[in-house]
């Protein structure tokens, strides 16, 4: 498996005719990835030497998402998502950017608590193995929205109200909001939150 000892030496089981021998010893080809690597390495004219098997194999080596987990945001319409993770398997002193890259989505980009949040990885080598998506949870918390009443948040006592408010108010591209502006009910001098 990638990433694992080579065996030192080799045991090899031939026989040649009576009073003949080989010179040197079995060895593959050089290489540390994945891949099939011949073996060679005797040496005697009179003979055609073969090997069975006649390659070395070194196979892919699995690796493990761990700790994975993703960041909370404000809504901003989209689904992306950041998601940190670890990775158990790496040889050679690789690093995690070097060997993976990562997409992450939300389910939906709607607000919400605990939200699963899917991560896709690509292995950018052919070393490993591919790594199956993982999921998590985090929040998406509402964006603040100010919205601007100017000139409309005063009347004298008696007077009447003003009939309907202009509001002034900026939403993501793409997004709208329902319902219109309105002061809470009430005619006595005082404060009144709108809604």
């Amino acid at each position: 498996v990638y990433g694992s000892g080579d065996i030192s030496s080799y045991v090899a089981n031939y026989t040649l005719i009576a009073g003949d021998t080989a010179t040197g010893s079995v060895y593959r080809m050089p290489g540390n990835n994945v891949g099939s690597y011949n073996f060679t390495g005797l040496i005697n004219t009179n003979y055609d030497i073969s090997y069975t098997p006649n390659v070395f194999t070194i196979n892919k080596r699995d690796l493990y998402v761990n700790n994975l987990s993703a960041s909370n945001k404000v809504y901003d319409r989209s689904t992306l998502a950041t998601v940190t993770y670890d990775l158990s398997g790496l040889q050679y002193g690789q690093t995690i950017s070097e060997i993976t890259d990562v997409s992450a989505n939300f389910d939906t980009a709607n607000v919400g608590t605990g939200k699963v949040v899917t991560a896709k990885f690509t292995v950018k080598t052919n070393n490993y193995n591919s790594l199956a998506d993982a999921t998590t949870t985090a929040n998406i918390t509402a964006l603040s929205v100010r919205v601007d009443l100017s000139g409309q948040f005063t009347k004298v006592y008696g007077s009447g109200d003003i009939s309907s408010y202009v509001a002034n108010y900026t939403l993501i591209a793409g997004d709208t909001a329902t319902g219109s502006v309105y002061r809470m009910p009430g005619n006595s001098v005082g404060y009144r939150d709108w809604e």
